[in-house]
This record gives C-alpha cells, structure tokens and sequence, in this order.
C-alpha cells in the first residue's frame, strides 16, 4: 500500500478537525472507480473518509446524503454522512468536497452463492420498496437514466467521444456504436418509456452488500443513486453479481435466476419488466463503456482502452450468445 504524502494527511486531518476527530491513524483503501477513500482510526471509533470526484457538484453529493439520511430512518444498515462542527454533510478543502461515514463492518457474500444471490435479490426488492415512497422528481444533477448515455460525458455527446476514440481504435469503437444502435431499437420496440421511474441504488452488487454471521451489516456506496426504472437497478446489480467464472466475462443464467427469484418473491416481476432485462443489461455494459470512454478523455488511456475492449469483445457478444439462456431463466424465476 501506497503511504499517504505529508501534504495529502496534513489535508485530511484539516478535514477531520471540521468534523471535530481527532485521528490516531489515516489507511488509504485502495477501491472504488469515482471517489477516494481512506479509513480513520479516532482511537477505538472507526470513520470511512471519502473526497468526493472533482465532477460531483454539491447538489449532487447532497442528494446521495439524503437518500441515506432517509434509509437510516428507515432502519437500513446504511452508513449515514456524519455532521461537521458546522451541522454539515460536507467540508470543503482546497476546492475538494469531503465527507465522512461510520465504517460499517462485515464481508461480501462467497462469490456464486446461489443462497446468497437470491437473499440479495430479496433485499433489492425491499429497498427499492423503501425507495419508492420518497416523491423526487428532479432528476439527481449530473446524472441520467442508465440507456441516456449523453448525460454521463460531462458536456459532450456519447457519440462525439465514440467516434474520436475510434480514430485510434476503430474496430473496437464500430463494435461498440453497433451495439449502441440494436441497444436503442430494442427498448423503443419494448416501448421502455412506459416504465414508471423510481429511485435507485445504481450499484447493489456483492461489494456493497457486507454480511457478519449470515446477518446483513451494511448496504454501501449510494454514490451512483438516481432516478430511473427499477428494471434498471435489476440488470445492474445482475451484472455486478452474476458474472459467469472463470473470466467472469459473460452472464451466468443460473446466477441470474436465483437472483431474480429472490426479488420476485418480494416484489413480483411483470413478463414486460421481465423482457426489459437483457435490453437493460445491454444498456449498463454500454453505460460501462460511456464511463470508460470518459476516462479515456481525460488521458487515462490505457486502463480504460483495456476495459472497453474487454466490453466490445467479450461482454457484449457474450450476452447475446447467453440471451435465450437468461430470458429462460427470467421466465422459470419469476414463476
């Protein structure tokens, strides 16, 4: 692990005296693909200190704060932002937002645990149930529905990054905007506009579900919660859970079917909401790519050129191949 620089820990102890804690010990957490983390020691009292990326607004940040404000009421095991010395959720230093949690303890579920997949289905269902009654209507700043990809590229257009990134790599860039084409046709014939929106949580998969002794001890990472169908919310967190192993490349149908058992038992699932599913898996590979794209924008080539092609040549064609295998699997789940 990386030590953290005199500079950098004399930032983050300014951050924590607003708080008003007293560190006894500063880790950086190597996680996460938008914000930073470091875990803090304040003697036997641990906190998850996150900064916040440089394109989170304040308003953004403060919908994701009240969200969990709201779900702690609720008696979800969410790590709710704690007060600053000035009753705030969140300090600004140097031009960089900060927030801190409690740390909330517990470990994933064993990976391709079908018990475990359909319990998280379960909980899926229930916290999108919570969700629901909340009556947001503005869309969270900065943020879109997951198909809506415009609305992640920070002022540019989906296509406009696509196709510079393909005078560079054409045959990935071709596969992918062939992809975004049957993508878009294959909602609008589902007529997906006619799904109610809601609330959700954008990234419910087994890293942000901690388990102790078979009990639920936290929920994490709202940082991705907006408005959108729910059916949106399914196919992520399928895709985050239900990789197939050992390149965890594809989707695997059985994964898949445990999950969607365990939400249907809670929430029952429509044969419309059901067929939006693949649509929407393709949806979220594509919104992994606008991501992706982003970040090659702004100069990290090489990490994000190895996961958009990791999408245009596995992910995506898999999916297809495995298509008749998930609906099945969808269909005999929601039973």
């Amino acid at each position: 692990m990386a030590p953290i620089s005199a500079r950098t820990l004399q930032d983050l102890h300014d951050v924590l005296h607003s708080f008003g804690v007293r560190a006894t010990d500063v880790h950086d957490i190597r996680s996460g693909r938008v914000n930073k983390h470091w875990r803090v020691s304040a003697g036997t009292t641990q906190y998850a200190l996150r900064r916040y990326n440089h394109h989170r607004s304040p308003e953004s940040i403060q919908f994701e704060h009240e969200v969990l404000q709201r779900m702690e009421r609720k008696g979800w095991p969410v790590a709710a932002p704690l007060l600053s010395r000035q009753s705030q959720t969140l300090v600004n230093v140097l031009d960089r937002w900060y927030a801190l949690f409690p740390f909330l303890v517990g470990r994933p579920s064993p990976v391709n645990s079908l018990r475990y997949l359909r319990i998280k289905g379960g909980l899926l269902a229930r916290l999108q149930h919570d969700l629901a009654d909340w009556p947001v209507t503005d869309q969270r700043d900065g943020f879109a529905p997951i198909w809506d990809l415009d609305g992640y590229m920070d002022g540019q257009t989906f296509d406009a990054v696509l196709d510079a990134f393909g005078h560079e790599q054409p045959e990935i860039a071709d596969v992918i905007r062939s992809q975004r084409l049957v993508n878009l046709q294959e909602l609008a014939n589902l007529n997906y506009e006619s799904l109610p929106d809601t609330i959700v949580h954008g990234d419910f998969h087994t890293d942000n579900v901690l388990f102790y002794r078979r009990r639920l001890t936290a929920i994490l990472d709202f940082d991705l919660v907006h408005i959108d169908a729910r059916v949106a919310d399914i196919a992520t967190s399928i895709a985050g859970d239900c990789p197939a192993p050992p390149t965890f490349m594809s989707i695997d149908p059985e994964a898949v079917g445990a999950f969607v058992g365990g939400y249907s038992a809670e929430t029952p699932l429509g044969e419309f909401e059901l067929r939006l599913i693949v649509p929407y898996l393709r949806a979220y590979f594509l919104w992994l790519c606008a991501f992706n794209l982003s970040r090659w924008a702004e100069g990290d080539v090489d990490k994000a050129t190895r996961s958009l092609t990791r999408s245009a040549m596995q992910r995506l064609p898999n999916l297809e191949a495995r298509r008749g295998a998930i609906e099945r699997a969808l269909t005999i789940a929601a039973k």
